[in-house]
């Protein structure tokens, strides 16, 4: 995630701790799974947000608004059961978004997010995560 505000230019020891909209330059080193959306264009938000790879993601966390802690959400991207693997984390391709994780925040991902991640359980044989399992264990 640090590496990915590098690329952005987003400042972490400075991030601020009310929602804004931040736009950053169209430069050819922000890797086209960053660039902003629309919806990021035009809605203020915390700028974790704008780090996340998954484009489908970072518009339904902006749909959401006040629905999801921003800083609880975080907290769970970076000392949760998710993890970025290899040296490209702005690939949405490195992520494997832990059960846990899938558990919680379902509403905003969808299967094609999860598909990413589980090559990675696949490569530890475990099963893959998929969102009708979920819906199905919590009574949806």
């Amino acid at each position: 995630m640090l590496y990915n505000a590098t690329l952005l230019s987003i400042p972490c020891s400075s991030t601020p701790k009310v929602p804004t909209i931040y736009l950053p330059f169209h430069s050819p080193t922000i890797p086209p799974s960053l660039l902003p959306t629309p919806l990021q264009s035009t809605t203020p938000h915390l700028p974790y947000i704008d780090l996340l790879p998954f484009p489908s993601v970072r518009n339904k966390l902006l749909q959401a608004g006040d629905l999801i802690n921003g800083y609880e959400m975080w907290n769970d991207l970076t000392h949760g059961d998710s993890r970025v693997w290899g040296s490209t984390p702005w690939e949405d391709n490195g992520w494997e978004l832990g059960a846990g994780f899938v558990r919680k925040w379902w509403w905003i991902l969808d299967q094609a997010v999860l598909d990413k991640g589980n090559f990675w359980r696949g490569v530890r044989g475990e099963g893959a995560l998929r969102l009708q399992d979920v819906f199905r264990s919590l009574g949806i």
